[in-house]
């Protein structure tokens, strides 16, 4: 299967990434900007877009990528960590991939931007 998490931020910059699971397993990251506002073009020097095989899972640092996890491992850190209350925090949990999960995570109240800590998975696909 693959998933496609995408996130954005209110300077002007959306992104997504799309993770391949095969027998259990995360055998692929692709990951590309898919808004990029005109005033941040020109001094925009990062990769636009790229591919990390199995062998170079997680080899772009300090990016905004979805980390290669499967759904397994993300239900487990839902549990574990984006779920947990919080005080002081919003916590958010949405199913709209045919019951699987499409949105997890929370915010601090009273933060105006880029807040979210957590997944938002724009759509689950079986690979045949």
């Amino acid at each position: 299967y693959e998933y496609t998490a995408e996130s954005s931020s209110w300077v002007g910059l959306a992104w997504q990434t799309v993770i391949t699971v095969n027998n259990g397993e995360v055998v692929q990251r692709s990951f590309k900007y898919t808004y990029i506002a005109n005033e941040l073009k020109e001094n925009f020097g990062e990769e636009l877009e790229w591919v990390e095989n199995k062998e170079e899972l997680n080899t772009h640092k300090n990016t905004g990528a979805s980390a290669p996890l499967t759904l397994d491992e993300i239900y487990i850190k839902a549990e574990q960590d984006w779920l947990q209350k919080r005080k002081g925090f919003t916590t958010y949990f949405e199913a709209k991939n045919d019951g699987l999960i499409s949105l997890c995570g929370f915010i601090p109240e009273n933060c105006m931007d880029d807040c979210f800590t957590g997944i938002s998975i724009k759509q689950i696909e079986i690979l045949e």
